[in-house]
């Protein structure tokens, strides 16, 4: 199998250097480097002035890679799901695995790893699926208008889902209503042939499926019409026709039974054994950074949440973290970025829902946190239980200092505050 590459860092010998411009960087400064390397051709613009031997002069070497990407990806047997949404996306793909594998096999399923969810780790991901695979499932980020189409185009999905509409990237996407838009390009791409399955609980999903899903559709959520319905949170139990299961869900949060409901009925939509993949859930594997609970050696527990941030999924923190009772909680949160003119009121209104939901200290760092301050004081938290620092690591070193054996400590924040080294931190 034909393996490409755009990094000269990572090079395999033998591999297709693919010379993408970005803002950045641009490839073609690299192609011969590529080749001392051991590349077998390059994929270059047209007009590149270079003489390597085996160059392949193409009008766009991104468009190029990836619609080599798609005709690879279409000639393999493998069923095709593609999921997108604001939040959860990566612990729903995991179950949905877990599902799957539990229904065909180990071997049998493809998913895309860790962050290779973009214009560029889309189509490697979809060299990587091989005739053995009778599934593949791709996770699909974005950020700005048209880029879950283009990677609708790529992978040519027969199974659509948007696990939730929120608020992420809400700043450069003119709002909520801009979020819709961009994540129901996920719908659009869907013919009558295929399978959209949607959030019946998510009024945004519900409205982008009603105007622009012309799949057949398959409902999950607790809705009382839902084709996968939630009978029971705190129990994960689900049915689906005449058949009701409960499950030992070893994910944490209300916000994680919706993910599993998504998976089963990403399950429905594949047609396969309903509680036999349900059985399958109870294995799925943890993602990192995402409500991980980490018990320390004095008895305080972690609830690591790092991976990133925006205003449901601080809700959805939030919430695992006051269900622990009889317990000192304490929240650590790191900035929200990408909320654009809501940045005030969003961070506002978690540090209120801090004080609301029960949070005995706030910690925060981040040029935001005198929001979630402010928000948190209004509230009703004492001014004295809540402390700043400038970056995650002082913030994670002023946890551990009042750190004792009662605590359930919750750390969250978007990307760019690194709240994982106030983990660290809080480990020491």
């Amino acid at each position: 199998m034909k393996s490409y590459c755009f990094d000269t860092r990572i090079l395999v010998p033998g591999d297709i250097f693919v010379a993408i411009h970005s803002e950045k960087r641009d490839g073609h400064d690299f192609v011969a480097e590529a080749y001392q390397k051991g590349a077998s051709a390059a994929i270059v613009h047209e007009g590149y002035p270079g003489s390597e031997p085996d160059l392949i002069r193409v009008p766009d070497p991104l468009r190029a890679f990836q619609n080599l990407a798609h005709e690879h990806l279409l000639s393999m047997p493998a069923r095709r799901v593609a999921l997108t949404g604001s939040s959860g996306k990566t612990s729903t793909k995991n179950l949905i695995v877990a599902a799957i594998k539990a229904c065909l096999g180990e071997s049998a399923t493809f998913a895309t790893h860790g962050n290779f969810n973009n214009h560029l780790g889309v189509p490697l991901m979809a060299f990587q699926v091989t005739p053995k695979h009778q599934v593949a499932v791709f996770e699909m980020g974005m950020s700005h208008f048209g880029e879950i189409a283009r990677l609708a185009e790529i992978v040519e999905p027969q199974v659509g889902l948007i696990t939730n509409i929120g608020s992420a990237h809400g700043g450069v996407l003119g709002g909520p209503d801009g979020v819709a838009k961009a994540k129901a390009e996920l719908f659009e791409a869907l013919g009558p042939e295929h399978i959209g399955v949607v959030n019946a609980d998510d009024p945004r999903c519900m409205r982008e499926a009603n105007i622009k899903l012309h799949a057949r559709p398959i409902y999950f959520g607790q809705a009382s019409w839902a084709d996968v319905r939630i009978l029971d949170f705190d129990r994960p139990t689900f049915c689906y026709k005449d058949h009701l299961v409960s499950v030992d869900l070893p994910l944490l949060g209300h916000h994680n039974v919706h993910n599993a409901a998504a998976a089963l009925a990403v399950v429905v939509a594949l047609n396969l054994d309903f509680e036999t993949a349900a059985a399958g859930l109870e294995q799925v594997e943890m993602a990192p950074g995402r409500l991980n609970k980490k018990v320390l050696e004095n008895g305080a527990i972690i609830l690591d949440d790092t991976y990133n941030a925006n205003p449901e999924s601080m809700e959805a923190g939030l919430s695992v973290l006051a269900s622990f009772q009889n317990k000192r909680r304490i929240a650590v949160l790191g900035d929200m970025a990408g909320l654009g003119e809501s940045t005030e009121s969003r961070h506002h209104a978690v540090g209120a829902a801090c004080a609301q939901k029960g949070v005995d200290l706030l910690f925060a760092c981040g040029p935001n946190a005198k929001h979630y301050a402010e928000g948190a004081f209004e509230a009703g938290l004492p001014i004295e239980n809540f402390t700043w620092a400038e970056d995650s690591q002082k913030l994670g070193t002023l946890v551990r200092q009042v750190l004792d054996t009662n605590d359930v400590i919750w750390v969250k924040g978007s990307r760019i505050m690194a709240m994982e080294q106030a983990v660290e931190n809080i480990q020491k």
